[in-house]
C-alpha cells in the first residue's frame, strides 16, 4: 500500500503531461491496456492450474510464486523511462517540468492547488465511486457465486474487457472531430448510462442470493455456478459488463484531469488527491465487507454512490470545461554565453579548401566567429 501510493501518484503524473491535449484519452488507454494486461495474464495462469478443480476454493502456492517472480521483473522496467526534461511531445512543444521542493513546499503547493481550484473537491465523490465498487464486484458477486475456475476466467475475461474498452473510449474522447466541451459532456452521459444499466441488472441477479446463503452452516451448502452450468452465461456477460464500467470510470476520470491542466506539478497534486480518495474508499468499503454487511446494501451504496459522483461532475463541467487548456508560460531572463569553436585563425587555408573564395575574407570571418557572446534571452 505504500509503494502503491507513490506509484500511482508518479504514474499519473507522466501520463497526464507527456501527451498533447488531442492525445490524452489515448495515451490512458495504452496505459490501461498494459495494466489490465497483468491482470489477464495472471487471470489465465490461475485458470490453467485450477481448470482440472470443479469444486476448489483455494489458491495454489505456485500461483503465488508466479505471481511474485513477474513483480520482481517487473521493478527494473521503470529505469528505462525517458526523463521528463528530455521529452519532446509530437507538436514539437515540451514537457514543462516542475522543481522538486522539499515536503512542506510540497504541503503549501497541495494546499494553493485546492485553494485556487475550488471546483476540485466537487470531482471527490466520482473519485470516491472509481474503487468503491471493486470489493462488490469482487467478493460479493464472482467470489460468492462461481468455483475457483471459474472466478478466473471471469476475471480474465473482465480485464480483457477493460482493455479493449479502455482503447474505444480513449480514442472518442479524443475524437477530434468533436469539440472538447462535446466529448466531456457527452462521455459523462456515457458513463452514467452504463454505470445505471450494470447496477439495474446486477439488483435483478442479487434477489437470488444473500451472504446468509454462504456462511450459514444449518442452510443447505450453496452450490456455486461452474463455466459449465446453464444459468453461467447471463451471469458472466454481466460480469464483463462490469469490467466495460471500471474501464470508461478511470477512463473519464484520468482523461478529465488531464483536460484541466497540462502542468505537470499540478497534475501530481490532482493525481495525487485522485488516489487518495480512491484508496480510502476502497478501505472503507473492505472494512463494510468485512463486517458482514448484506450484499443488497453494498450494491445500493455502490449504486448511489455512481450516481451522486456523476452529479457533482456536472458543475464541474459547466464552469471549468474549454476547448483548450493554456501552457504553463514562465517568464525569466538568463544570461547566456556562447562559444562558437572554429579552426585557429593561424591554420593554414588553401584555395583547395575552400575553392574560388577569397582567403583574407574567410580568415577574417572565422576569426570573427572564434569569440565568445554574452546574450540575454
Amino acid at each position: 500500500g505504500l509503494c502503491a501510493g507513490l506509484l500511482w501518484t508518479a504514474q499519473g503524473s507522466l501520463l497526464l503531461s507527456y501527451p498533447t491535449e488531442s492525445q490524452k484519452g489515448r495515451f490512458f488507454a495504452i496505459f490501461w491496456t498494459i495494466f489490465n494486461l497483468g491482470a489477464v495474464v495472471g487471470s489465465a495462469i490461475q485458470l490453467g492450474l485450477s481448470w482440472n478443480e470443479t469444486t476448489s476454493d483455494d489458491v495454489s502456492s505456485t500461483v503465488y510464486a508466479v505471481f511474485v517472480g513477474l513483480s520482481a521483473i517487473a521493478v527494473v522496467l521503470p529505469l528505462l523511462l525517458v526523463s521528463p526534461a528530455r521529452m519532446v511531445r509530437t507538436d514539437g512543444s515540451r514537457v514543462v517540468v516542475p522543481s522538486h521542493p522539499n515536503w512542506k513546499e510540497e504541503l503549501v503547493g497541495l494546499y494553493r492547488c485546492l485553494r485556487n481550484n475550488l471546483w476540485i473537491p466537487l470531482l471527490f465523490p466520482f473519485f470516491l465511486a472509481s474503487n468503491w465498487f471493486y470489493t462488490y464486484q469482487f467478493n460479493s458477486f464472482n467470489g460468492a457465486l462461481f468455483t475457483l475456475r471459474t472466478r478466473s476466467l471471469n476475471n480474465m475475461l473482465y480485464w480483457l474487457t477493460q482493455s479493449i474498452s479502455a482503447i474505444g473510449f480513449g480514442m472518442a474522447l479524443d475524437c477530434s472531430s468533436l469539440r472538447r466541451t462535446a466529448r466531456a459532456w457527452r462521455g459523462l452521459l456515457f458513463v452514467f448510462t452504463v454505470s445505471m444499466c450494470v447496477w439495474g441488472a446486477t439488483l435483478h441477479y442479487q434477489r437470488t442470493y444473500t451472504r446468509a446463503d454462504l456462511v450459514d452452516p444449518r442452510l443447505p451448502q450453496f452450490a456455486r455456478i461452474d463455466l459449465r452450468d446453464s444459468d453461467y452465461p447471463g451471469h458472466v456477460i454481466l460480469y464483463i459488463f462490469m469490467g466495460l464500467l471500471d474501464a470508461v470510470w478511470q477512463s473519464y476520470a484520468y482523461w478529465l484531469m488531464g483536460a484541466m491542466s497540462n502542468d505537470a506539478s499540478q497534475l501530481s497534486h490532482l493525481v495525487g488527491m485522485y488516489k487518495c480518495i480512491q484508496s480510502a474508499g476502497a478501505a472503507g468499503v473492505f472494512r463494510m465487507d468485512a463486517n458482514g454487511a448484506p450484499y443488497l446494501t453494498e450494491l445500493v451504496v455502490s449504486w448511489a454512490l455512481c450516481g451522486v459522483g456523476v452529479l457533482f461532475v456536472i458543475p464541474v463541467l459547466w464552469l471549468k470545461a474549454t476547448d483548450k487548456t493554456p501552457e504553463c508560460v514562465i517568464q525569466c531572463t538568463v544570461d547566456v554565453e556562447v562559444c562558437i569553436e572554429t579552426r585557429r585563425p593561424s591554420d593554414t587555408i588553401s584555395e583547395k579548401d575552400i575553392g574560388s573564395l577569397d582567403l583574407d575574407r574567410e580568415r577574417e570571418r572565422r576569426e570573427s566567429e572564434n569569440r565568445v557572446y554574452t546574450l540575454q534571452w
